[in-house]
């Protein structure tokens, strides 16, 4: 009975060392992601800590280590299954939210997707950006792989008041579950100045049009996005 109660014990004790890649070596990780928290933790660019100061020494590796522990205003969701990350941070009033997920390709690669809204400031922020990882290296990807998404695929005008197109900015919403990208327009967040409207009378146009959202297919074979 106390070779299975210490055997339990030690189970409980290293189990998190196997189950959660924050605990693995960076450079086994850099070798062998295993899963969508191992790409977390070596993609490009630095983790959102901007209303902290970075410590001397410490690597992004340990940073991002760090920033995957929730507090009061920062809620974290890993869904290794379904190779998934949203991180909802309210720190200092600014609201930020990062996704994350991957696409697997025919050959067995994979591409991983990065979405990052910040708002707080005059204007929103948003980018979607896709990478290859290979050689212990990330490629951007994103330019080769994502079809262009035009106007007439987001709006119908059926009062005819454009003869131009309007200026819009778009907003991604990476899958859960499934592999379909859905895109929408939203309204800039500010003037358009290749009109005499004032940014009320663009808005109000904006609204009166029909909008239409975009689904995203991907294609295992070639490796790229297309509209439904």
């Amino acid at each position: 009975m106390k070779h299975v109660i210490l055997t339990f014990l030690l189970i409980r004790l290293i189990g998190p060392v196997f189950s959660q890649s924050a605990f693995r070596s960076e450079s086994a990780i850099k070798e062998n992601p295993l899963d969508i928290a191992d790409y977390y933790l070596l993609i490009p660019g630095e983790p959102y800590y901007s209303y902290d100061k970075k410590p001397a020494g410490v690597s992004e590796f340990e940073l991002r280590k760090k920033y995957l522990n929730e507090t009061p205003t920062k809620k974290i969701t890993i869904d290794k299954k379904n190779a998934f990350i949203s991180i909802d941070d309210n720190t200092n009033d600014l609201e930020y939210r990062l996704e994350m997920t991957y696409f697997n390709k025919a050959n067995g690669k994979k591409i991983i997707a990065v979405l990052e809204y910040q708002a707080g400031g005059d204007c929103d922020s948003r980018s979607l950006n896709f990478y290859e990882y290979a050689g212990q290296k990330f490629t951007n990807v994103t330019k080769q792989i994502l079809p262009s998404v035009l106007f007439k695929d987001l709006f119908r005008d059926p009062a005819g008041e454009f003869s131009y197109t309007l200026l819009f900015q778009l907003e991604y919403k990476l899958p859960r579950v499934g592999t379909t990208l859905e895109v929408k327009a939203l309204p800039l967040c500010e003037q358009d100045n290749r009109s005499d409207l004032t940014y009320e009378e663009y808005f109000k146009k904006f609204q009166r049009l029909e909008h239409i959202s975009v689904a995203l297919a991907w294609d295992r074979a070639s490796g790229t996005f297309s509209k439904k």
